[in-house]
């Protein structure tokens, strides 16, 4: 997250009538997950604007990006059902493109699925991922699968499938220097600790996801770690 804000510090600013040339607005547009997860939504709609016409008229490349940047403004705003739709359109428009499936539009529509309460969908997305050969698919999509897993398991109520699918990805994450998605998945481990009423082995890995939200600045996941802190609190 902070080598994408690097980047976008030196590209250059719009011109005088506003406009960006092609690539530039393409390689700004790299800042949009980045200023979602630090709540910045609006401004990072600001960026996407410019990517609306590629959604029919660009090359299969520039559609893709563009579907998976609208999946995940719209999942920021709470449009899950739209989100999914634009998830799956960007998975498809990849697997056009090469053959496979990448993560981040697969990751939008797992997300968005979730959210919905379409387990069905979960499964099949998941299913997709570990259908493919490892090297086929990234370590990253492998680890998403493994949460999804997990978070599919807690809400189940099957707790040794959970604790391992938890496990699983965030040593994943670990090991491939991914420290957005490792807070993440510690802090939906806590949350599930929490639930089940088991919220002292939850501080290890809540201790751990904020000190990593805070140094990203990501702040609607720092006060998610500190809402389920004071709700345990309040029943302590």
């Amino acid at each position: 997250m902070g080598e994408a804000l690097a980047i976008g510090a030196q590209l250059p600013e719009p011109d005088e009538e506003g406009g960006d040339h092609p690539l530039v607005a393409m390689a700004r547009s790299t800042l949009i997950p980045v200023l979602v997860n630090r709540g910045a939504v609006a401004e990072a709609e600001e960026l996407y604007a410019p990517l609306r016409e590629k959604r029919s008229s660009g090359e299969l490349q520039e559609r893709y990006v563009e579907a998976y940047f609208r999946a995940l403004l719209l999942r920021a705003r709470g449009r899950m059902t739209e989100a999914l739709e634009a998830g799956e359109t960007a998975m498809a428009l990849k697997e056009a493109l090469s053959g496979r499936i990448l993560r981040y539009g697969t990751v939008e529509a797992l997300e968005a699925a979730f959210e919905l309460g379409d387990v069905g969908r979960v499964e099949k997305l998941i299913a997709l991922i570990e259908a493919e050969t490892p090297q086929a698919s990234s370590t990253h999509l492998r680890a998403q699968a493994a949460r999804f897993r997990a978070k599919l398991a807690a809400a189940q109520d099957e707790g040794d499938v959970a604790a391992r699918g938890f496990e699983r990805a965030a040593a994943t994450f670990r090991e491939i220097k991914a420290p957005f998605w490792l807070a993440v998945v510690l802090l939906e481990h806590g949350e599930w600790l929490v639930r089940a009423g088991r919220a002292g082995e939850a501080d290890t890995a809540l201790d751990e996801a904020a000190e990593i939200f805070a140094s990203l600045k990501a702040a609607p996941w720092e006060e998610r770690v500190a809402v389920l802190r004071r709700a345990d609190a309040a029943v302590s």
